[in-house]
């Protein structure tokens, strides 16, 4: 099957610009409330962007209708059952006009599935393995192929939009479907649909942390054994409107990123290991997309999670009360250094894009990075008036420039990024933040360019 046909109904000319809601079905529907006569109607069911990403419904019932707001409904079309929730009622003599949001499909649990389909929003192109698509008898190198062992996933952008999507987001930001994943058993063996729940979860936060951003599946199919496909279950994962920003993902060089995703859900499938790792990726991307002052506050407590798990859960390096003694600078020291990532200031050779930080450094005297991070993060939540006795006077804050801040930001993106990617034993290149403006470049993982 094309995987640019599996969608559902969804057309080319909705998906050519980003925030176009476009229509699942029109036609009947069939209302029903709990306990109640079933109501045939003339409606629409609408994947919509804003507020949220969501399934609408609209109908017109040929009769008054009243039941209480956000009361759950049966809002059934084309032989498939969903469970609704009613927003707005407006009724007049002769008929009325209900809206509401589609919860979920309803369908059998034990329905054997061969593989399920899934839409990615806002995700970034890239370069990836060479496939050959059959309607066409042509190779194109733009599939990402992620295996964790037991399964395999297919990530293929939508053709027909490519590049002009991404484009346009670029311009009008919001929302838009970008690719579309293929889930499949590595033994292209049959499963249930409650067996790839948490697979979808995984892959959810996986893609987020490649582009930096909230990402999300959306929209599932599913292929039955008998070639049927069906609409699954609803998913809610946390979707942002698309902006650009910084990442490690080098979306040129993708063949390492498939032996990155089976550690990262050796991770996540461990129960030790989830809700930690759901904090780690969130206030990373959090850090990431909050601004300056935010992301530099939010990067600490990630560093302080990230030392807790490492240093004294998993690898009893350090005991927990004396990690709760150590000053932040050393404790930042002590993270990095495990990691074999460089504290110094800048860490590397040639990171042009500390300049400022390096003569902050050097004019103060801090011994590294950790300690410029420390400095600059304490005066951003501790705030000093330069003069005590002048009540109009700015706070210290502005001690620090605008220029040595945001690089102090990327400093701790950079820095967690590294030790995520140490985490996930990546192998491969990245994209580094402080060191390229470029689009193309990118750079040697710190513990393996000498290697």
């Amino acid at each position: 099957m094309d995987i640019n046909n599996i969608s559902l109904s969804i057309p080319s000319e909705y998906s050519q610009k980003p925030n176009t809601d476009f229509v699942i079905h029109e036609g009947q529907l069939i209302i029903q409330a709990d306990n109640e006569k079933a109501i045939l109607s003339e409606g629409k069911i609408v994947f919509s962007w804003f507020p949220t990403p969501k399934l609408r419904f609209s109908a017109r019932l040929k009769v008054q209708y009243s039941v209480p707001f956000n009361q759950e409904i049966s809002v059934n079309f084309q032989n498939k059952r969903t469970k609704a929730k009613i927003f707005k009622i407006k009724s007049d003599v002769e008929f009325s006009i209900v809206q509401g949001s589609i919860l979920n499909y309803e369908i059998e649990k034990n329905i054997k599935i061969s593989r399920v389909y899934c839409h990615i929003t806002n995700f970034p192109d890239f370069d990836g393995q060479e496939h050959i698509k059959d309607s066409v008898r042509a190779y194109f190198f733009d599939r990402l192929i992620l295996n964790n062992g037991d399964w395999t996933i297919k990530i293929d952008p939508l053709r027909h939009n490519k590049n002009k999507i991404t484009k346009l987001l670029k311009e009008s930001f919001g929302f838009a479907i970008t690719h579309v994943a293929t889930l499949e058993k590595v033994d292209e063996g049959q499963f249930l649909l409650d067996e790839i729940s948490q697979l979808l979860e995984g892959l959810h936060y996986f893609l987020s942390f490649l582009a930096g951003r909230w990402v999300s599946p959306i929209l599932l199919n599913a292929q039955e054994a008998s070639g049927k496909t069906i609409p699954l279950p609803i998913v809610h994962y946390k979707t942002t409107s698309f902006k650009v920003v910084k990442s490690w993902f080098p979306f040129s060089a993708t063949e390492h990123i498939s032996s990155m995703f089976k550690e990262f859900m050796r991770f996540y499938l461990d129960e030790d290991w989830l809700e930690p790792l759901q904090l780690l990726i969130s206030f990373y991307i959090e850090s990431n997309i909050s601004g300056v002052e935010q992301g530099i506050m939010m990067s600490q407590s990630t560093f302080e999670l990230l030392a807790w798990l490492t240093l004294t859960q998993h690898n009893f390096i350090i005991s927990e009360q004396t990690l709760d003694k150590l000053p932040a600078h050393d404790l930042l020291r002590l993270l990095f250094s495990w990691h074999n990532i460089p504290t110094d200031m800048p860490p590397i050779d040639n990171m042009t894009m500390l300049q400022s930080l390096q003569k902050l450094s050097a004019a103060n005297n801090y011994s590294d990075s950790p300690e410029c991070i420390t400095q600059i993060r304490n005066r951003i939540t501790h705030p000093k008036r330069k003069n005590k006795s002048e009540k109009k006077n700015k706070t210290s804050l502005l001690k620090y420039s605008f220029a040595e801040r945001i690089e102090t930001w990327d400093l701790c993106l950079w820095y967690l990024e590294m030790c995520l990617l140490k985490l996930f034993d990546y192998q491969g290149i990245y994209r580094n933040r402080l060191r390229f403006t470029g689009s193309s470049d990118f750079d040697f993982l710190p513990w393996l360019s000498n290697t």
